[in-house]
């Protein structure tokens, strides 16, 4: 059985990055804030930096993907929506700027007040928390359904103290490529969940509602980091209520070197609950076909995820590609608290992606 308790907790406030640009302290942190995102002392070439802000608001039927990120080569602001229950796409508003290596500023932490705004003409995004709620709003002409005009108004409470998972951690020596020069390249990222969601979108004479009845919930996937071109990775995540307490997890492997710290946590009344690692057993290239089965080395996250949708994406344009299998699902199974507490996890609606990237 692996000793969650060597997974180094980062509890005191520490930079990123250390004089060299590199990781000073791999670890996690139940606060974004403890890591101090310093960006300047980024030693990789300016063009590897990426930093996105992506938010999924998901309810029974509806998916919600806001994204606001700048990788360096361009900077994009986009808002798609999908039905799960027909499998088509409902709504998609999106625009880029090209290089935008020191244009267009994000945030530095996910969890300090702070505002983002961006005027893409006929297309205005605005994110914001204020310390209570974070904020999602957007106005225009959609690019599907072509033309009608929409307005996105959407809020995310957050709860009063209530922890997430943050990690800081190097890449590998090697990428795929054999490369040696990664010490320069880090993943520093941050997951928030259990954050109930309501708000509308209207597209034309159509509103899409979220809200408690409709089971609505939304994630932050919140990333700074400079890795490999050619990266695959898994990542899961899913809210819910039980016992009339929010209930969350978080996993994601594949990126970096996770020996002082995995990005796996659960979340139970606001508390992070550290896991190990955990893999999982799927069919790689017909992922909707067959449960996934999941498995952490301490046997404490055993669920099996029985896939209803699957938003799949495929881009390939030489050097730069993009293949994403993101499966929402019914979850059933245990999950074990720090203090060993059993709870079952009955038919919950939750989503597992696989992930090759090149960018």
């Amino acid at each position: 059985m692996a000793d969650i308790q060597k997974q180094n907790e980062i509890k005191v406030k520490t930079k990123l990055l250390d004089e060299n640009g590199y990781v000073l302290e791999p670890g996690w942190a139940r606060h974004n804030s403890l890591i101090e995102y310093n960006r300047d002392a980024i030693s990789a070439h300016p063009l590897r930096i990426k930093e996105w802000d992506f938010y999924e608001v998901s309810n029974d039927r509806y998916m919600m993907q806001f994204t606001i990120a700048n990788i360096s080569m361009a900077e994009a602001g986009c808002i798609t929506v999908t039905d799960m229950k027909t499998g088509l796409p409902v709504f998609c508003a999106a625009m880029a700027h090209i290089y935008t290596v020191n244009r267009f500023p994000m945030p530095r932490q996910s969890d300090q007040p702070f505002v983002v705004d961006r005027n893409y003409g006929y297309f205005k995004m605005h994110e914001s928390y204020d310390g209570k709620s974070r904020h999602l709003s957007a106005k225009g002409i959609a690019i599907w359904p072509t033309g009608l005009p929409f307005t996105l108004e959407m809020d995310l409470a957050v709860p009063e103290g209530q922890e997430s998972i943050s990690i800081s951690i190097p890449w590998k020596k090697k990428d795929a490529a054999g490369s040696k020069k990664m010490k320069d390249h880090f993943f520093f990222t941050n997951k928030e969940n259990c954050m109930p969601a309501t708000g509308f979108l209207k597209i034309g004479p159509k509103k899409l509602n979220f809200s408690k009845e409709n089971n609505s919930f939304g994630v932050l996937d919140w990333g700074r980091g400079v890795w490999a071109h050619d990266i695959r990775w898994i990542w899961g995540n899913g809210s819910t209520y039980i016992n009339d307490k929010l209930f969350g997890f978080e996993i994601t492997f594949g990126f970096g070197d996770d020996s002082d710290a995995t990005e796996t946590c659960l979340f139970y009344d606001g508390v992070a609950h550290k896991l190990g690692k955990v893999t999982v057993d799927y069919d790689h290239k017909h992922p909707k076909s067959r449960p996934w089965v999941f498995h952490e080395e301490n046997g404490r996250f055993e669920l099996t995820m029985d896939p209803f949708f699957n938003s799949h994406i495929g881009i390939d344009i030489g050097i730069v590609g993009a293949h994403t299998d993101q499966c929402t699902g019914l979850w059933n199974g245990t999950v074990t608290l720090d203090d060993g507490t059993v709870l079952e996890i009955k038919d919950m609606q939750a989503f597992c992606e696989q992930v090759h990237s090149k960018w």
